[in-house]
Formats: C-alpha cells, structure tokens, sequence
C-alpha cells in the first residue's frame, strides 16, 4: 500500500512539472546595431558620414565602403565617405552582441545605401553673338532684332543674317519656314525626349548659332537659333516647341482612371534602366530593375505625375512608387494594403514625416505623442516599418515593439519583474501544494495501516478472552463433577 501512495505522490509531482514547464515566461532583449547616413542622396565629390550604432555589447564588422572591425558597447562610431562615382555607396555591419537584459548573445545585422549622382549643371541659354551694346532684348513672345542701318554708314561688311534654312529633325514647322519669319510652333508626341535643329546662313560669311540636340520637357519648350551677320547685325527665331502630353493609354488603380505618359527626365532614377514594354498591344516606356523584379510606369491624373509599381505578370498596377530621402534614408514611397491598416493601439491615418505627408499610424497612447510609424520600401527593394520621432527629426526601423522612451522602458521592465514574480509564486505555491499533497498522502496511509493494525490486536484481544472464559468455566464444570463424585 505504501509503494502504491509513493506512486500516486511521484505521478502528481510529475503532472505538476509539466505544467510548470508549459507556462510561458516572456523574455525581453534590446541586442540590436544600426547604420544610418546623414544624407539620402550625393553628388560625385560630396562627402556623407555613416553611423554605426549599438545596443549591447559586441564585436562589429563594418564592410562595404568603409573596412573596420570595432567594439560597441552601448555606443557608435562615425565614418566619413567621399562619392568618388555615380552609383551608389553601401556600408553594412553584421557582428554579435550581447544583450545587458538578459545575458545571451544575439547576430545582428544592419545596413545602409546612399545613392549618387553627377552634380547638375546649368547649361546656358544661347544667346546671339553680338557686340555688348548692341545685345538684343529677347523677349518671350516677341524678338527685336538688331537693325542693320545702326552699323556705322562706313562700315562694308555684309549686314544680311537672316537664314536660308530652318529645321527640325521632329514635328512640323509652323507656319512653312520664311526667312522673314521668325517665330514659329512645334508639335510633338510624349514620347519625344529631344529635338535636332538645323539650320543655314543666308550669306556665306554669316554664322549661326543655336543649332543642335536640345533637350525637350512635357509642356512647352522655347529654342532660340541666331543668324548673325558679317557686320554683328543679328536676325533671332523663336521655336516654341510643345510637347503633347495626351495619354494614348489609360491604367486603373484604386479605382482611379490615370494616363500612361512618358518618363520625364527629371523623374528618373539611377536604380533602374529604361526599357519598353508591350501593355494591352502598345509600346509602353518604362523602368525597369531586373534585380528587384519590378517594373515601374509613368502614370499621370490632374497634372500630377507618379511612379507606379506595375505587375507584368498580373497585367494590373499595384502601387505607387514615389523615392525620396527621408531623414538620410532612400525609402519609396508605396500603398499600405488594407489587411495591415488595423493594428492593435494605433490608428491608421495621414502623417507628417520630416514636412512629407504620408499613410500612416498614430499611437492611441498619448505617452507616443511624438511618434508616428509608417510602411514603405527601402532601396534594396524590402517593405519595412520605420518609426519616426518628431522632436529629434529622427527615423529608424520598427522591430514590431513600440518606441519605448527611458520612463516606458523602465515601466516596461517593472512589469516583466512582477509578472516573472508572480510566476514564481504560482510555480512556488503549486510545488508547495504537491509536497504538501505528497506528506498528506503518506500521513492518511500511514494511520489507515496503524488503525487496521490496532483492529487486528484488538480483535485477538477479544478471542483470546473469549478463549479463556470458555477454558475457565470448563475447569469449573470439572472442579463441579469432582466433587459430586
């Protein structure tokens, strides 16, 4: 009997561990390490400076532009790079670090990508060659011309420069060239991005100016081509060239109606290379980056031109795509799916980003005021969460934990002390009660076994009693015969 109650004792203690072990304790790290750039975006020759940053403490390998091996301990090292090329500059770090909270070591990784471009130059409008008091006043609808009878009367160069010839190597001149003409119109499709002009001295010892490729701009473009004579006398025409902008194919997207337009030069982008491709039977230029797998459209609604994502495979548009630096970071701008608007303690609504509106969140805790959380895609082609602080004007990644200030944190720790405490005391109490249980089993046995024990003594009490009182009265039943006899 007592093995048996020492097997229930050890089954409950068993049961009890068990349990014991499927309770959740919730573990807390912060180990982490970040790389931020001052600036999104360079210019060949311009200097940017990377940051290197962690949580913990750690060896750190820093690659990409910058070679280092370094040790963090809850601090950052700064390097400075100089753009050398177009393209772009990395620096990642991947390292281990431990973590102050809980002891362990994590890997961590991280990196960053600054883009580079050639500096912009302003090319300078062409203007007549002609002596510095007699440069004419060019104006936009109307062109004075240099007058030949204001040459001196003994001067015997020859004043005739008007042009023999004008045209273009796109469109249509309009009206038909004439050599007294001098202002006229060009129309051309969207899909136009430069335009040749020629043109021919009427004298032989005239020059001409202003002939050549010129860049052409949605809208409407004016190009100036100057006949300028032996003497300095200087006849100016005026191209006004438009740039039609009418969509000969139409996209939907979010239930809006846009138009496919061309890529404007000033849209884009070192990432990707411009490719055609066919869309409902059409010729359709586009951006594409074949590493990325992802083709971008130029689409157009009220005068408002956009990147968008467009799936070739699906045939549909699937989001905008709007690049920008945000606080040192190239992210683009995307669409937030409806399935991850809702999120437990935030509200989805327009935000404010370092002056740039965008879809986002708000924190229904008013401790977050100044927080904001946003959903968009880095330069590497990856959708992330960055969280943004409005008074530092700071941006980093979402690791799906609230921004934590120093007084959250605190508060954060207390509560996973007493939560982990008041675990203890139900693993301790639950322990307490198994021993307890366990002796209360042994003592309950022990009794039953002492009590059954007292019976049977009892009970030979009883029959050895009875025993004697019957051999008694025999012995006097025969003491009672003796003497009868």
């Amino acid at each position: 009997m007592k093995n048996k109650m020492l097997k229930i004792v050890a089954k409950v203690i068993i049961v009890m561990t068990m349990v014991i072990g499927m309770i959740n304790i919730p573990t807390i790290h912060a180990a982490s390490i970040s790389v931020v750039a001052n600036k999104g975006s360079v210019h060949v020759g311009d200097t940017v400076t990377f940051t290197i940053s962690a949580s913990g403490a750690g060896k750190v390998s820093v690659s990409g532009a910058v070679s280092d091996y370094i040790w963090l301990d809850n601090s950052s090292k700064s390097y400075t790079v100089t753009a050398t090329s177009e393209g772009s500059i990395y620096v990642g770090a991947t390292g281990v670090v431990a973590d102050y909270g809980d002891g362990k070591d994590y890997n961590v990784a991280d990196s960053c990508t600054v883009s580079v471009t050639t500096r912009p130059t302003v090319k300078p409008q062409v203007k007549p060659q002609v002596k510095p008091q007699e440069k004419p006043q060019i104006q936009d609808d109307a062109i004075e011309n240099e007058d030949s009878s204001e040459i001196e009367e003994n001067d015997n160069r020859n004043k005739d420069s008007a042009l023999k010839t004008l045209s273009v190597s796109v469109g249509t001149l309009k009206p038909s060239f004439d050599p007294e003409v001098t202002s006229y119109t060009v129309n051309v499709d969207g899909n136009i991005k430069n335009i040749n002009v020629k043109a021919t001295a009427r004298d032989a010892k005239a020059s001409v100016d202003g002939v050549g490729t010129h860049d052409l701009k949605v809208g409407n473009n004016t190009i100036y081509v100057s006949g300028i004579a032996e003497n300095g006398a200087v006849t100016t025409y005026k191209i006004k060239v438009h740039v039609d902008e009418k969509p000969l194919l139409f996209l939907t997207h979010n239930g809006n109606k846009m138009g496919v337009s061309r890529v404007p030069l000033e849209m884009e982008s070192k990432l990707f290379e411009r490719k055609t491709i066919k869309i409902d039977g059409k010729d359709v230029k586009v951006l594409k980056n074949d590493a990325l797998h992802m083709t971008l459209v130029t689409l157009e609604k009220n005068g408002k031109k956009d990147f968008y994502i467009y799936d070739e495979e699906a045939h549909k548009v699937v989001s905008i795509y709007r690049p920008m630096a945000l606080c040192g970071e190239n992210i683009a701008i995307i669409d937030v799916p409806k399935e991850l608007q809702k999120r437990d303690g935030m509200k989805f609504t327009k935000v404010k980003v370092d002056k740039v509106e965008l879809d986002g969140w708000i924190f229904d805790d008013p401790a977050f005021k100044n927080y904001v959380l946003i959903y968009v895609m880095n330069d590497a082609g990856k959708k992330v969460y960055y969280q943004y602080e409005k008074t530092e004007n700071t941006l980093q990644l979402y690791n799906e934990g609230a921004p934590i200030t120093q007084k959250k944190y605190e508060k954060s720790i207390h509560k996973y002390e007493d939560e982990v405490n008041d675990l203890k005391t139900i693993v301790y109490g639950l322990i307490g009660i198994s021993v307890i249980l366990g002796i209360g089993l042994i003592i309950v046995s022990v009794k039953k076994k002492k009590t059954k024990k007292f019976q049977k003594i009892d009970t030979m009490s009883k029959d050895l009693s009875k025993s004697s009182k019957i051999e008694k009265s025999v012995f006097i039943a025969e003491d009672n015969e003796g003497e009868n006899l």
